[in-house]
């Protein structure tokens, strides 16, 4: 069975790079509030650290067993059932501003008067 690579390197380097990416860096800044944006960017980044060792920790394991085609099919099911997680659990971002999305009042006179 042949396993078909995209040719170019720059494509391959796209696919491989732009969803964690997105998920760990633009989607922190767009859902959690600005008090806690620095966290909540800490805690993306370390889930996704987190994910990588566990992954290339267990993959040996899974290559003697039954071989390289149920490893990479192991990672591809993972990717495919972090990519539906994604999908149902974050909230949707389109046209909505910071302040819209953080809840928290723009300045602080609006902050002033909530008080």
């Amino acid at each position: 069975m042949t396993i078909l690579a995209p040719p170019d390197p720059a494509l391959r380097f796209f696919f491989t790079e732009s969803r964690p990416n997105a998920t760990t860096f633009v989607c922190p800044s767009e859902i959690f509030p600005a008090r806690v944006r620095a966290t909540g960017h800490g805690i993306a980044a370390a889930m996704g650290k987190l994910g990588g060792f566990i992954g290339v920790f267990t993959f040996p394991f899974l290559m003697p067993w039954h071989g390289l085609l149920t490893a990479e099919s192991g990672a591809a099911i993972v990717g495919v059932f972090g990519l539906i997680t994604t999908a149902r659990l974050l909230p949707e971002t389109k046209r909505k501003g910071l302040e819209e999305l953080s809840s928290e009042p723009s300045t602080a006179v609006k902050r002033a008067e909530g008080a």
